[in-house]
């Protein structure tokens, strides 16, 4: 069983959402996280970073990798969104790209 994709906006809690939710995390293949520099929404608690780093950093050891981000492209600088994919669906191409799913050969 697995998730093909998945969107996070959760106003700022999109970190504590991914710790939390680990088991359902290994099944999604696609993510889509909101993205918000120097923990704009959650002053208060600094482990909880939303910026593009610190997602990347939760999720690279995980077995993701960065695959498009809209950070840069938006004003004001550093807000956005970020699509991560699992390496393990990159490997086996098991992974959508636009409306088509891109076929395993």
């Amino acid at each position: 069983e697995h998730i093909d994709f998945l969107r996070l906006d959760m106003e700022g809690s999109e970190m504590k959402v991914l710790r939390a939710s680990q088991t359902a995390l290994s099944k999604v293949r696609l993510l889509q996280v909101e993205v918000r520099p120097d923990n704009s929404w959650r002053h208060e608690i600094p482990d909880d970073s939303t910026s593009l780093e610190a997602l990347q950093q939760f999720l690279r050891p995980r077995g993701w990798k960065l695959l498009w981000t809209s950070v840069g492209m938006e004003r004001p600088p550093g807000f956005g969104d970020a699509l991560f994919v699992r390496l393990k669906a990159l490997a086996s191409r098991q992974w959508f790209v636009g409306v088509g799913r891109v076929k395993k050969k």
